[in-house]
């Protein structure tokens, strides 16, 4: 997890590619024994916590890293935006090995799911704003 965690701290933006690599690595640790998983899970949690900041989403609205063990969905917002937002997490279907993330329609029986309201941005501060991606 420290490793990984370096890594992390040291990047400014983390593209698909690397995010996936990483999200991979974490998937990999979660198979380890309890004990161990004891002790590095509140820090394996930050990490992907600050991984999530640090994807780069210039080129896309919104990013999917699922593994085996792992998903982590990635959506750009902005204050502007006058749209519901949902996203919905579900099981494998059809043999599938990883979960199912969707940010459009949502699951039609989902592990989980968020909405968030269109107004969820409109009381920002510029600064705040400016914070927002």
């Amino acid at each position: 997890v420290e490793q990984v965690k370096r890594i992390v701290n040291k990047e400014e933006n983390i593209d698909i590619m690397l995010g996936s690599t990483l999200m991979n690595i974490f998937s990999n640790i979660l198979t380890s024994p309890d004990s161990d998983l004891l002790e590095s899970s509140s820090e394996a949690l930050k990490t992907i916590d600050e991984l999530a900041f640090k994807i780069d989403l210039s080129s896309t609205s919104h990013v999917n890293i699922t593994t085996r063990n792992l998903a982590l969905g990635v959506s750009s917002l902005s204050p502007e935006t006058n749209e519901i937002s949902n996203f919905s997490i579900g099981l494998p279907s059809n043999n599938e090995s990883y979960f199912q993330m969707d940010f459009e329609s949502g699951q039609i029986d989902p592990l989980a799911s968020v909405i968030l309201p269109p107004n969820l941005l409109e009381n920002l501060s510029q600064e705040d704003s400016v914070l927002v991606k």
